[in-house]
């Protein structure tokens, strides 16, 4: 991982990914539904480092799935970094899409707000949410559905290659839309590795050879039926 790499969007070979890999996760019977965001910089100016930030995000992803693990939930996640919209990098921060059935996010809440707390304006730190695949009017006024709201910040060819309606952006002053920038300085996404590019490669591989091996003993099936007719 490089902890050190600068970026301000996600690029269409970024959104491709993640899309692909929520895809996969609803194919296995682990639809992500559930929305955390963990903001533990929101009540600072300062931007922290990179090490630092990583190292908060790895916390709460372990002590996430640690939790969900315990209550039977095989980890199955993607997850995108945020900051603030201006382009300085502030308020770093987190979202998680994962899957967890709906009965268990009043006490995942409680077990993050009791190791992660309030923010100063009364808010919780890391806070979960139902997540959803539906096209809903968010309070900023765009519709989309949760994926669409975690991957707004991205480039225009990934806007256009995509299924996503959503891309955050602003007019200047000529009426134009032009895309917000977020600067993030490390790993800007992630998903769980039972739904990555490998894990998405082996399903496909054992679906094929699943496929090959019912057609060899059907057709040996019709075979031995024709022999049997034929003596």
């Amino acid at each position: 991982m490089n902890r050190r790499k600068r970026s301000t969007v996600l690029s269409r070979d970024d959104i491709a990914e993640l899309e692909a890999a929520k895809d996969h996760a609803k194919a296995l019977g682990l639809e992500l539904n559930t929305h955390l965001t963990f903001a533990p910089y929101c009540d600072t100016e300062a931007v922290p480092s990179a090490p630092d930030i990583a190292a908060a995000f790895e916390r709460v992803l372990k002590h996430v799935c640690m939790w969900v693990r315990r209550h039977g939930v095989r980890f199955t996640y993607i997850r995108v970094a945020h900051s603030s919209d201006d382009g300085a990098g502030g308020n770093p921060h987190l979202h998680v899409l994962l899957h967890l059935p709906a009965k268990h996010r009043g006490e995942l809440q409680a077990a993050l707000t009791a190791v992660y707390g309030y923010t100063v304006s009364g808010g919780v730190v890391a806070k979960v949410c139902a997540g959803t695949d539906r096209r809903i009017r968010h309070e900023s006024g765009y519709w989309g559905s949760t994926f669409d709201y975690m991957t707004r910040h991205k480039t225009q060819q990934a806007f256009f290659a995509s299924r996503s309606t959503w891309r955050a952006s602003r007019r200047d002053e000529n009426g134009r839309h032009r895309g917000i920038k977020c600067l993030f300085v490390g790993r800007r996404w992630n998903v769980s590795r039972n739904i990555n590019a490998k894990a998405r490669q082996r399903h496909d591989g054992a679906v094929i050879a699943a496929r090959a091996e019912r057609r060899v003993a059907a057709e040996r099936q019709n075979l031995n039926i024709n022999l049997d007719e034929a003596a």
